[in-house]
Parts: C-alpha cells; structure tokens; sequence
C-alpha cells in the first residue's frame, strides 16, 4: 500500500495516510519546509492539513483514507506482530507462533493479572467543557500534555491522556456515534473504535489482565476479553469478532490551542471524572524511563531499546515501524 507520514516534531504529531485517491491517482508528496501545519505539498501543488484533507489546490476538498497506525513502545509493537519489519532496517526472521487452544486466540499462559477487574476504573460519558477561546482555563493541562483528538459528524472531542492513564478506556458518544477510547500506559498505545456493531452497543472495561504489557479489555455485556492494541475478541461469546477502528490524531495540547480552538463543536474532557486521582502523576511511577520490564513478552527483539516509542504502520496484520530518528 502507498503511504504518506506527516510529522510534525514542535506538536509531536504523526498522521498516516493512504496515497492512492479513490480516481486510482498515487500522489507524491514532498517536504517544502514551511512552518505551518497545513502547508503538507504534493507535486500536484496541493495542500494538505494533518487530518488528510486537501485545504487548496485542484483537489481541495477532497480527503486522504487514513491508514492504520499505532504508537507505542517497540516492545509491545515487536510482540504483538508476527511480521515487523523496521524502516531502513533488515526485516527479522521469526518462528511462526502457533495457539495452542481452540477457545482463545491467544496462548492464555501469556495473560498475565496485573489487578483486579474493574480496579481500573472505566469511564463512561465524560463531563467535558466546551472549547470557544483560546486561553480557556484547563485546569492543570498545560500545551505539552498529551491528548487524543476524535472527529465525527462535525463534532469533535479531545480526551488528555494524563486522564485516561488512570481509567484506560473511555466510553463515549461523538457526533451521535458510540465510540470507545483507549490507552495502555504499559504499552503507550491508543486506539479508538466504534462499539456500534452486530452485537449492539458495548461498553468496554479494563479486564486487570495483561498480554505483552499491553491490557486486555472486557465488555460488559457478554464478558468477552478484547485485545487493546489489535481491536478483536480473543476470547468469549465474541470471539473472533473486530472492531471497527476510527481515525484520531494524537498530539500536544499545542496543537489543539494553534488549530481547533474557534471551530464549532469542540469539546474536551475535563478533570470532572468524580474520582479522587492525581491526574498530574503517571501511575506506574519510572515505568517509562527505568529498564524494568514488567511482564513476559512474546518475543524478545532487540533491534530497537524496548521503552523506545515508535510509530508502526499496519497493513494486512503486517507492521512497518519507523522511529522519530527517521524523520529528523
């Protein structure tokens, strides 16, 4: 599949895209160093914004599919695919890994339980405030913070990841759509999805229960568990069944203040939550700086330090990784 990268480091942000448009034309795209964010050129002479959509130029209007992506660390992304390969890297050769179990698709000698169901609370409906100036308190967000920026419908909501790495999942409803956010701080992955499917709306919670660092999820309708990272059932009534990803931008607050904030429909995730937690505290402490792994991996690979946070592209279950480095 032809891909296009956007990345910005001032806003730490990474957007992937398809190249090839609908008519079967594959665009070329070329950096013109210009500052601003919604100057990304192809050699047509279009403009690009990060959300894949064309601002000027003949195709002006028209929207880029977004490509799977996941961002996260190398040793959650090297264990969880068979086929890993790294930009200007060799690819690295792997024994096939066979399930042993016919009721889950995961070898459950790997699950390991980190807590309690539910001891990590899910949250569902957020409180949020609406966005319609610039310098809108935000309490103790400042323009570094992470967020997790959602658009359906002409709604857009913005979740702080310093939240949700204390509650994990988000249930929510964004432009009449029920979505469902998640982030796994042991892993740094998020991922968005729709929980509108065959089996009606579910509600996810965080299982207390751990694959590769990463958590599983559960729902709460038919119990059955979810990986995070890879958005399908590996176990229960669902078994087997995907979920529907949405597209989402994960960037600073930065970007958000630069951007969105004036646009209709804007809203963010306020501190509100109705739980006592210091949202200001990462709540695995060093986690993330130490050399401390805190649970078995499926594989071991030491072509990139195992807390590096990349960014892997996913097509047909096969992921290509690129480090920040690549795109300095």
């Amino acid at each position: 599949e032809p891909v296009v990268i956007f990345s910005h480091k001032s806003f730490d942000i990474f957007a992937a895209y398809s190249r090839r448009l609908e008519d079967g034309t594959i665009l070329e795209f070329k950096n013109n160093k210009v500052n601003g964010i919604a100057q990304l050129e192809d050699t047509e002479g279009n403009q690009w914004n990060y959300a894949g959509k064309a601002v000027s130029g003949s195709r002006t209007g028209t929207t880029l599919n977004p490509i799977r992506s996941v961002r996260g660390l190398w040793l959650a992304i090297s264990s969880f695919y068979q086929k890993v390969s790294l930009y200007n890297n060799n690819e690295e050769e792997r024994v096939d890994y066979e399930n042993p179990t016919s009721d889950w698709l995961i070898d459950p000698d790997l699950i390991q339980q980190s807590s309690g169901k539910d001891d990590i609370p899910s949250l569902t409906n957020p409180t949020v405030t609406g966005l319609t100036i610039k310098n809108y308190q935000t309490g103790s967000l400042t323009e570094d913070d992470e967020v997790i920026i959602v658009e359906h419908n002409n709604v857009i909501k913005i979740y702080p990841i310093k939240i949700i790495n204390w509650h994990e999942v988000i249930n929510d409803v964004i432009g009449g759509l029920p979505v469902t956010i998640t982030h796994s701080p042991l892993s740094a992955t998020t991922t968005v999805f729709t929980s509108d499917g065959p089996s009606g709306d579910l509600l996810f919670g965080v299982s207390g229960k751990v694959h590769n660092n990463n958590h599983i999820l559960y729902d709460k309708q038919t119990n059955s568990l979810w990986s995070q990272i890879k958005n399908y059932s590996i176990n229960g009534p669902l078994i087997g069944q995907e979920l529907v990803s949405l597209p989402f931008l994960e960037t600073n607050y930065k970007y958000v203040e630069e951007f969105l904030i004036g646009r209709p429909n804007l809203f963010l995730m306020n501190f509100n939550t109705g739980y006592d937690m210091d949202y200001d505290i990462f709540p695995y402490g060093t986690y993330r700086t130490n050399n401390v792994i805190n649970f078995p991996l499926t594989f071991n690979d030491d072509r990139v330090p195992p807390k590096e946070l990349v960014l892997a592209i996913i097509v047909d279950n096969e992921a290509k990784v690129y480090r920040t480095t690549d795109f300095n």
